[in-house]
């Protein structure tokens, strides 16, 4: 199962087939067999023969917290979008576009219903306020 590294980045192998799976209406057949471009790829981390290379990709995406160093394993996955050329080149080798940050939790907005439920946590039956 391969592992997305940049956080919110929704690009996904199962997007990527359903694109694929999807019907061309300029080539008359499902978007797998025509030769439209893919609206993205998902590439491997460069491996560790390719240290200078993996370490700028590595703090490109940013994941790191105060804590924890990430790593990319063997199946993390970076989509192409996230390069200026839209994949490595050598003017551009490296992730650039929209990667990472550092707070996972400003990230997230708070729910609507986890509002109510504090609101309404100390009432209801049985609960008397004083």
């Amino acid at each position: 199962m391969a592992n997305w590294c940049v956080i919110n980045c929704s690009n996904s192998y199962y997007k990527l087939q359903r694109w694929m799976q999807s019907f061309c209406e300029v080539h008359n057949s499902t978007k797998e067999h025509c030769s439209c471009q893919k609206p993205f790829d998902l590439l491997p981390f460069p491996n560790e023969k390719q240290a200078d290379t993996r370490k700028t990709w590595i703090r490109n995406v940013n994941r790191n917290d105060s804590q924890n160093v990430w790593i990319p394993k063997s199946h993390s996955r970076i989509c192409t979008v996230h390069f200026a050329d839209g994949k490595p080149t050598l003017k551009n080798p490296y992730p650039t576009l929209v990667v990472g940050h550092n707070d996972l939790k400003t990230a997230r907005k708070p729910s609507q219903n986890r509002k109510k439920h504090r609101y309404f946590k100390n009432s209801g039956p049985g609960h008397h306020s004083s």
